[in-house]
């Protein structure tokens, strides 16, 4: 052993210990930063792309990455990046903010503004780097927009090009190259899928086209009242569509909703598709159970097919509710005009025929009692004759008397409306207010004034009260 060996052997295992313990610590505050980037970066509900899997694991990473690469940068990048960060929402979002800030108040003070005490770094030091990554990833991924839409994602596009530039050349040149070959093939990867996939939409146009007219046409036919051809037509859409949804929701469709932005686009198309086959499939339930044949027959109507009907009804209302949410949960900022014109449009159909159910649903609400589902209903008909005017349209030439019990309707009694005058009542008969010009035409004298008001509704009572005292019956409603 040489005589300077005891002392360098010495003092190596007097170091050792200590070096050790850095080491340890260095890596903890790497690890600190590496998983509080991610959640930083997850916690703020982004999603960069159209699948949720995907946008969990490019959060995680890109998280990562940025809170590992700020905090290698110089203060004056931690000062730029707390200036960005005022545009910051949320309580994350200011604290991320602020915490930039302030280790860019302490790296300024400890090196200077470009440094990036790399030199004579203290255990402080490293903390605060970590903790300026963190919170610049909290503060990047909450910034809002201004002016227009899109612009904070371009601005923290723009940062983040800018900080990975800057601690690029701090990489050793194995660093560099696995970064820039994993980026290289990600980006390859990512034109290739989204090639592969807007190659498979296209080819789907005439088809699309195909399921909507079958779609439309179907639509007419059950407004006609023809649910034979309806549901033949609805099938036939039905395949057409389920067809569509499978090629979109399977293959390079789906592969591409992990790439940001393409993944958006696709993402609508696939919720347009899984409506429209949805929607279809609630049109067919409505059109087995709405047959006019099977609801009216000899003079009844069966109350049990227009419980089936409202049945189906409260269905399709249903699945319009589900398809309006998912419309609206895809529309976003990254939509080509395209997409979000074709979206737009569906939600708007499904809008009309939202409300077009919605009335249908309550008349077969009311329409069971109506018909005499809970006890028998007496209903005064009266036809118009235009030959002389009354504010309802014509006066009142006939009548009828229809008599429904249990969805059997019975016509108990008709004529003339003239032909109840040869019994007369008196204004006493009117137990309520009604206005005067319908009063000055005595309709307690003359049935043909009946039509003599255009409020329908205050009309019925005024008839209620005088129809049976002029030689008719109680009655429940009015028809016109």
């Amino acid at each position: 052993m040489t005589p300077n060996a005891a002392p360098r052997l010495e003092g190596a295992l007097t170091d050792r210990p200590g070096t050790a313990r850095q080491n340890t610590l260095d890596r903890l505050i790497r690890v600190l930063a590496t998983v509080g980037g991610s959640a930083a970066a997850l916690g703020s509900g982004a999603q960069p792309t159209g699948s949720t899997t995907a946008d969990l694991v490019v959060l995680v990473l890109l998280g990562a990455a940025i809170s590992h690469a700020i905090s290698m940068g110089p203060p004056a990048m931690w000062a730029v990046i707390a200036a960005i960060a005022v545009l910051t929402t949320g309580l994350a979002g200011v604290t991320g903010q602020l915490t930039v800030a302030g280790g860019a108040v302490h790296g300024w003070r400890r090196s200077g503004p470009l440094p990036a005490m790399s030199e004579n770094r203290t255990d402080l030091d490293s903390l605060v780097a970590a903790l300026v990554g963190i919170g610049a990833s909290a503060a990047l991924f909450r910034l809002q927009n201004v002016f227009v839409n899109r612009s904070s994602a371009a601005l923290v596009a723009v940062v983040v090009a800018c900080v990975f530039a800057v601690t690029f050349t701090r990489f050793t040149r194995k660093q560099r190259r696995i970064v820039a070959s994993g980026l290289f093939v990600c980006t390859l990867a990512a034109i290739g899928v989204s090639v592969a996939a807007a190659t498979s939409i296209v080819g789907l146009r005439a088809e699309v086209a195909e399921a909507s007219a079958s779609a439309r046409e179907a639509a007419e036919l059950l407004r006609s009242g023809q649910s034979e051809a309806a549901l033949a037509t609805l099938n036939e859409a039905q395949i057409e569509l389920t067809s569509i949804d499978d090629r979109l929701q399977n293959g390079w469709p789906r592969l591409a909703t992990a790439v940001p932005v393409v993944g958006q686009n696709i993402q609508a198309l696939q919720a347009g598709s899984t409506s429209a086959a949805r929607l279809v499939s609630a049109a067919q339930d409505l059109g087995r159970s709405a047959s006019i044949d099977e609801l009216f027959r000899n003079g009844t109507v069966d109350l049990a097919q227009l419980e089936e009907l409202r049945s189906s009804l409260t269905d399709i209302e249903a699945v319009l509710d589900q398809s309006g949410g998912d419309l609206e949960a895809v529309q976003n900022p990254w939509l080509v005009p395209v997409v979000r014109n074709e979206v737009a449009e569906l939600g708007d159909e499904l809008e009309g025929f939202r409300n077009t159910l919605g009335k249908v649903g309550r008349l077969a609400e009311i329409l069971p009692a109506l018909l005499g589902a809970d006890s028998p209903r007496n209903y005064l008909v009266l036809i118009a004759n235009p030959s002389e005017a009354r504010e309802l349209g014509g006066f009142a030439g006939g009548y009828a008397v229809v008599s429904i019990d249990s969805g059997r309707i019975v016509v108990t009694r008709s004529g003339r409306t003239p032909e109840l005058n040869h019994t007369p009542t008196t204004h006493d008969a009117l137990t309520r207010t009604y206005p005067q010009r319908f009063l000055e035409h005595k309709p307690w004298l003359y049935g043909q004034n009946y039509t003599a008001m255009a409020d329908l509704g205050t009309l019925t009572q005024a008839i209620a009260e005088l129809f049976p005292s002029m030689g008719g019956t109680p009655i429940d409603g009015l028809l016109y």
